[in-house]
């Protein structure tokens, strides 16, 4: 009989609501799923339909196999773990918040801009995302499918201005740069620039 000390609170979150689970440390992820799925007001969703994971600063953790026990997957008291049952679900992390986005596999780069854009009212076009390990996802008429993995995280950054001065010159221009821009990025940015600027004069 598990002893007091193992027991816990964990929270469950769907992306719009969060309850607490009871657990002990050698419950099970299949016990997990039955405990969420008594849950009404998460809509009873069937255990075999749900998927877990663990979220936070560059980490994921998906809860892939029923029978681990909590304490294998080092889930501890007050964690975070998110519950989804799309066909298709991966996370956009804009200011150190995990946003889900539910998606199918056909969707676009675009689309998924359209979404971030009504969560966090930043325009798609000032809207780059980047896949944490891979780079910047190809623009707007990619498909989720051939961009990210499954349950995978993005990183999105907002592009801005910032004004070049050349030596020994009054004037300067504005560059439109982006967060995951590199330095080597920056400098054909400047270049490109630099070059219109002698044509059209």
């Amino acid at each position: 009989m598990p002893s007091f000390a193992d027991c816990m609170k964990i929270k469950v979150n769907c992306g719009i609501n969060e309850f607490s689970v009871e657990l002990n440390k050698t419950d099970t992820v299949a016990t997990l799923k039955q405990k969420i799925e008594k849950i009404e007001k998460l809509g009873n969703i069937p255990a075999k339909k749900q998927i877990l994971a663990i979220i936070g600063w560059k980490l994921f953790k998906l809860l892939a196999d029923n029978e681990k026990t909590i304490d294998e997957y080092a889930i501890g008291e007050g964690q975070n773990v998110f519950v989804s049952w799309y066909e298709f679900e991966f996370f956009v992390e804009y200011k150190e918040k995990m946003n889900p986005i539910n998606v199918k596999a056909m969707t676009t780069i675009k689309e998924v801009k359209e979404k971030m854009a009504e969560i966090t009212g930043i325009p798609t076009e000032k809207q780059t995302l980047s896949h944490y390990k891979y780079g910047q996802c190809n623009e707007n008429g990619s498909m989720i499918k051939n961009e990210i993995v499954q349950h995978t995280i993005i990183i999105m950054s907002v592009g801005s201005e910032i004004k070049v001065k050349w030596q020994n010159d009054d004037e300067f221009f504005l560059i439109n740069v982006n967060g995951t821009d590199t330095v080597a990025t920056l400098k054909r940015k400047i270049e490109a620039t630099n070059e219109q600027g002698r044509k059209s004069g």
